[in-house]
């Protein structure tokens, strides 16, 4: 055998062990590469591709995530807050009070009635009377009013509702100082500066009421202090 050829085996030899011996190491120094790829697709969660993805530089169809899809237990940025079912008590008792606060009763009726009959409210009942005695349904006024303070005896919004409705809508008098006594004692006197001037004034009528030579002329003839609860 030549000189030559046994060169040539030799290092095909030598090839051999170096491949045998450093193929390990390569597989090794492999591996990261591929599991950062596999970690990589994972963090970008479902993508689509094809003629609706967008397209990258190259003007080849890129990968993008799949619209409307978020990682498992997170919360898409901008995501609304959550709200009352709208066939709960709570829904229809915000919509009644947007419309009243709006002057709008004849729709917040409504809306708070029915709040009121899946959940008794006491705060939602004197809202749905005082919006019925402003659209004139004072007997449906009256009868909210008063379960509302059934729930709540103190209640102050229904209180002043009631009184109100009885003294110019019933023409109560009696009635009426009776309920704005009680609210008199439960307020303070800058919460409703001008209730003891109503009060002041009820008495009076009250008193030509009972007088015996009293005509309707001299009843109406007095006026209720200006800006009357």
């Amino acid at each position: 055998m030549s000189n030559e050829k046994k060169i040539l085996m030799a290092s095909g030899a030598l090839l051999l062990f170096a491949g045998l011996f450093l193929l390990p190491a390569i597989v090794k120094n492999l591996k990261p590469k591929e599991a950062e790829k596999e970690d990589f697709l994972l963090a970008r969660g479902p993508t689509v591709s094809g003629p609706g993805a967008p397209v990258d530089q190259t003007g080849r169809g890129a990968s993008a995530p799949m619209p409307g899809l978020q990682p498992f237990g997170q919360v898409p940025d901008g995501a609304p807050p959550e709200h009352p079912p709208m066939d709960s008590p709570e829904a229809y008792a915000e919509l009644g009070l947007m419309f009243f606060q709006q002057e709008n009763y004849s729709a917040a009726a409504p809306y708070l009635q029915k709040s009121v009959e899946k959940k008794p409210d006491a705060s939602v009942m004197a809202a749905l009377g005082s919006a019925l005695r402003r659209i004139g349904k004072t007997q449906e006024a009256l009868k909210w009013l008063q379960e509302s303070l059934q729930l709540e005896p103190n209640g102050k919004e229904a209180l002043l509702n009631l009184g109100l409705l009885q003294q110019y809508d019933l023409a109560d008098i009696p009635a009426a100082i009776t309920t704005f006594q009680k609210l008199a004692s439960l307020v303070g006197p800058t919460e409703m500066p001008d209730l003891q001037d109503n009060l002041a004034y009820l008495r009076k009528v009250r008193d030509k009421l009972a007088s015996p030579n009293t005509t309707p002329d001299s009843i109406t003839s007095g006026q209720p202090p200006k800006n009357t609860p």
